[in-house]
């Protein structure tokens, strides 16, 4: 069946459609209305049976919203539970005097946002981060964090970056998490994404988040099976060889951590 279609007014004022196969090797012209009219009745028809890829979250307000009803998804099932980022979910070790401090004055609905994502933060620590969870993260999104005090989750203009002692605090918290979690330093080269990529799925739903060229954050949560399947499965699947071991991860933050401490207690900032 082909896979594009390219329309053409002909000088007589009608409409023509042209149509490619998948291989663009074969085409068809369409001219005669009755034609066009069929298929388009058809691919009317088909578009009503179909179910989106993706669904678009467009605003913080409702990425929250979802993500709230997506962890309490987590929660009640039984299936394991992946989350792959270049930074480590630091958004879920927020405090509420954090948010009070950085979030914009002129944040709209901004009170009912320091709600959502401290209630956000204590239902992951308390009831997602145990042992059915697997975070994989990168040392250079760790880097990244303590550079820039500035979390892959909410848009740049929503809150003033953390504090040295803030940022320093979420990495120590975070690593103190492998005790009832599972974290998962990925190696080097196994760190492919320049930009943030995160992707938090189980084996029935799933949520992806991806910053464009120009840091513009875009925000799917995961409608089609087959798409869900395909991250879980890759997911599921990792190999321990992709990963440092828990005593090379620890040796590897203790030197990041050391260096930016001394960096910035030489400067006067810890």
């Amino acid at each position: 069946m082909a896979k594009n279609k390219k329309q053409y007014a002909k000088s007589d004022g009608r409409i023509a459609k042209l149509v490619f196969s998948a291989d663009y090797q074969n085409a068809i012209l369409f001219r005669e209305e009755e034609t066009l009219r069929m298929m388009r009745e058809m691919f009317e028809q088909y578009l009503r049976q179909s179910d989106p890829l993706f669904e678009r979250l467009d605003t913080v307000q409702t990425q929250l919203g979802y993500t709230e009803t997506l962890i309490q998804h987590f929660i009640e099932s039984n299936s394991p539970r992946y989350f792959f980022q270049r930074m480590p979910c630091f958004s879920g070790l927020l405090t509420g005097q954090m948010l009070e401090r950085h979030l914009v004055p002129e944040m709209p609905m901004r009170e009912q946002m320091v709600q959502a994502v401290a209630r956000y933060a204590k239902v992951m620590q308390s009831r997602v981060l145990d042992k059915k969870t697997t975070m994989f993260f990168s040392e250079d999104g760790v880097r990244n964090f303590l550079e820039t005090g500035r979390v892959d989750e909410y848009p740049r203009e929503c809150y003033s970056p953390l504090d040295m002692e803030e940022r320093v605090d979420l990495v120590r918290k975070f690593l103190a998490l492998r005790e009832q979690t599972n974290l998962r330093m990925m190696k080097d080269a196994e760190v492919r994404a320049k930009h943030t990529l995160n992707i938090s799925v189980n084996a029935h739903e799933g949520y992806l988040l991806f910053q464009t060229k120009n840091e513009r954050l875009i925000y799917l949560s995961i409608q089609e099976p087959s798409v869900l399947t395909a991250f879980y499965d890759y997911l599921e699947s990792m190999k321990p060889e992709h990963f440092c071991t828990e005593e090379e991860m620890l040796a590897r933050m203790d030197r990041l951590l050391d260096e930016f401490v001394s960096c910035h207690s030489d400067a006067g900032s810890i």
